[in-house]
């Protein structure tokens, strides 16, 4: 898989985060050299920036997303098949990300007997009661 690498840079020596302002491409689209592909912000300023390479891209950011310096936000793939299948695999990275709260000791619990906490779909805080009755239920 051939691809390049777009990587935020140091912007500004007093920033080790910037904001992604503006996505200009859709993930899959054609770009060319010297296209503005994305913008950002920094505490003093606004960037675009210019894509280096002609191909695909795919972009592993969302429009407002925070990421640190060195964080690479986009590929540029040879081919469209190839660039839409990398997109994919970002999105299902990015859906399987699911935030839970649980309690220290129900977080022990689940790690001892290695049960995945994102299994259980509560409101508030998951705790061992609630890990005990989800696998009584569902014979796990």
């Amino acid at each position: 898989m051939d691809f390049k690498e777009i990587v935020i840079p140091q912007i500004d020596v007093n920033d080790d985060k910037v904001t992604i302002e503006s996505l200009e491409f859709e993930d899959g689209q054609k770009v060319n050299k010297d296209d503005v592909i994305f913008s950002v912000s920094t505490a003093k300023s606004v960037e675009d920036f210019i894509c280096e390479y002609s191909g695909f891209i795919v972009f592993n950011v969302e429009d407002g997303d925070e990421v640190k310096i060195g964080t690479t936000v986009a590929f540029v793939f040879e081919t469209k098949e190839i660039a839409l299948r990398k997109s994919e695999e970002i999105q299902q990275k990015r859906d399987a990300i699911v935030t839970y709260s649980a309690s220290k000791k129900a977080i022990k619990y689940a790690n001892e007997i290695l049960f995945n906490l994102v299994k259980i779909k509560k409101d508030g805080i998951i705790k061992v009661k609630d890990i005990k009755e989800y696998i009584e239920m569902n014979g796990e």
